[in-house]
């Protein structure tokens, strides 16, 4: 009679399996901890609408980031650089409000808040 391999049990709890696993894990340590990543915020102040009315605002920056800004608003986790911070007229009835500035460019800064105002007249 042929003689039959003996199956090898290679469950969670086999020792192949656990040193397996610990290889696995030693490798894929490095010696060096992952750095936390750089991030920094940017508050857009808006001023000068009439209550209930919404700013026509964005703001972009690295990586494509675009965001509508409707009223007084704080981005976090930003990517440090430069964001361009855009308003447009408004019109509220019969009464058109003008941004000021129409566009800044503002630098985030890893670990700090920065902040544009926008400010809305008739």
């Amino acid at each position: 009679m042929p003689s039959r391999a003996k199956a090898e049990y290679l469950g969670p709890m086999s020792p192949r399996f656990s040193l397996a696993v610990l290889c696995a894990l030693v490798v894929g340590c490095g010696d060096e901890p992952s750095q936390p990543r750089e991030v920094g915020r940017l508050t857009v102040v808006v001023n000068g609408l009439p209550a209930n009315t919404d700013a026509a605002a964005q703001v972009t920056g690295p990586g494509n980031y675009g965001q509508l800004v409707p009223e007084t608003r704080t981005f976090a986790e930003l990517t440090p650089g430069p964001y361009v911070v855009m308003a447009f007229p408004v019109t509220q009835g019969a009464t058109t409000y003008d941004p000021l500035p129409a566009t800044q460019t503002v630098n985030v800064v890893a670990n700090e808040t920065q902040t544009a105002t926008v400010t809305y007249s008739p």
